[in-house]
């Protein structure tokens, strides 16, 4: 790090990839920067200084001030020329003091919400200060570069783990979730179709794991428990597809030669997808029933 500024500037992913990206064949002015960027010198200047901290520029003088990429800014840009976004999560993790710290905060202390990790953050003794708006930035980051996950109802994030299984937790924590959401249903109710979208957001909380590993261990689950387990579709205007806050997303793209990423948010939730269609709803059928867990369960 060569900053010693307190805050993170609000700069996307987006913006340090162009940055970079437009320093990658020799050393650049800010002036030229904030062309190829288009954007201002002012705006410019705080981009190439927030990758600069980071270590994925290198600034040569300061009048004219002019930057060209390191060794980590190539690293970085191959990855996210490659869409490792993995491998661009560690080397910010590695290198960004904010992202490290926020990263470091959710591990120990569990999920939260922005509001109650920037209190948290507040408790830390660190070097480092947080604002609402630096804690949604790198919330941003982590969560497009698929490091953190928002839980799409209660707004809490927390850190993803990687793993090639999940181990036999699984099904209990899925049960353990389903009859939390099926609380409010009378005891004389036998069945209670739980929306998937709903119970994902839970289950992928409780065990760190990523939408997709869900997904393909609950649809090996289901396989498993014919007449036990069910999924079933639902009705076009189901309210099963809805999030209250939106999924976020990054992509490879280029605009007028620039390498950049595309970011979106997606509010509508998927279902689950299993022999070429959509279900939104799962059912415990047993009842009483033990499950059997599939051969090598959560193994992906």
């Amino acid at each position: 790090m060569n900053d010693e500024r307190a805050t993170i500037r609000p700069v996307t992913i987006a913006r340090l990839v162009e940055a970079v990206d437009t320093c990658k064949d020799a050393a650049i002015s800010i002036e030229t920067i904030g062309d190829v960027l288009d954007t201002s010198d002012r705006r410019a200047t705080e981009v190439t200084a927030e990758a600069a901290r980071i270590g994925l520029l290198e600034q040569l003088n300061r009048n004219p001030a002019e930057y060209r990429i390191s060794k980590l800014g190539k690293d970085f840009l191959y990855a996210i020329r490659e869409e490792d976004w993995r491998q661009v999560s560690e080397l910010l993790s590695e290198h960004s003091p904010h992202y490290a710290v926020i990263r470091e905060e959710l591990r120990e202390t569990g999920p939260a919400t922005q509001t109650t990790l920037l209190e948290r953050l507040g408790e830390r003794q660190t070097e480092y200060t947080f604002n609402e708006t630096g804690v949604d930035i790198v919330c941003d980051w982590g969560e497009r570069l698929g490091d953190l996950q928002r839980h799409a109802f209660s707004g809490r994030y927390y850190v993803v783990e990687t793993r090639e299984s999940l181990d036999t937790e699984f099904h209990s924590v899925l049960l353990s979730e389903y009859d939390e959401l099926n609380g409010s249903v009378g005891l004389d109710v036998q069945q209670r179709y739980v929306s998937v979208p709903r119970l994902r957001e839970c289950v992928c909380e409780r065990l760190k794991c990523t939408r997709d590993v869900f997904d393909e261990t609950l649809v090996a689950l289901v396989e498993s428990n014919i007449g036990k387990l069910e999924l079933t579709g639902a009705p076009r205007d189901t309210t099963a597809k809805d999030a209250a806050l939106g999924i976020k997303r990054i992509q490879l793209s280029e605009n007028g030669g620039v390498v950049t990423t595309v970011q979106s948010t997606d509010r509508v939730l998927r279902g689950i997808e299993y022999r070429n269609r959509q279900y939104y709803y799962f059912v415990d059928q047993r009842p009483d029933r033990p499950i059997t867990p599939r051969e090598s369960e959560g193994k992906l």
